[in-house]
């Protein structure tokens, strides 16, 4: 996308990070997060969801050239429910830096 749109080019995108498996999905939203990487690409399919966190995408936005990065979380679950799970999650999802409580943001973004 960066090497297609004109400077100055304005991004609103709506990302959704929870589990997408409809069964799971309001049961256990961070399952997918449960997992370290071999065992969730072992049961990788087609549509399954990237894992990526949001400072992730800030990061990856901002060396693709856009500016005015910003990560705006639209849900979030208690930090209570969080802290009682991320002992569950596996270890690259415990840093609190993985704002786990976000399960959906919009980033908005200008491309220089």
């Amino acid at each position: 996308m960066s090497n297609i749109v004109h400077s100055g080019t304005i991004l609103g995108a709506e990302i959704d990070l929870r589990t997408h498996t409809r069964w799971i999905r309001d049961v256990d939203p961070l399952n997918i997060y449960r997992y370290g990487d071999p065992i969730y690409s072992l049961f990788r399919f087609h549509g399954s969801p990237n894992r990526i966190r949001s400072f992730e995408y800030k990061d990856y936005f901002e060396k693709q050239g856009w500016t005015k990065v910003n990560i705006i979380p639209l849900t979030r679950l208690e930090r209570e429910y969080v802290a009682q799970i991320n002992d569950r999650l596996s270890e690259k999802f415990r840093d609190p830096a993985n704002q786990m409580e976000y399960l959906s943001i919009m980033i908005c973004a200008t491309k220089k």
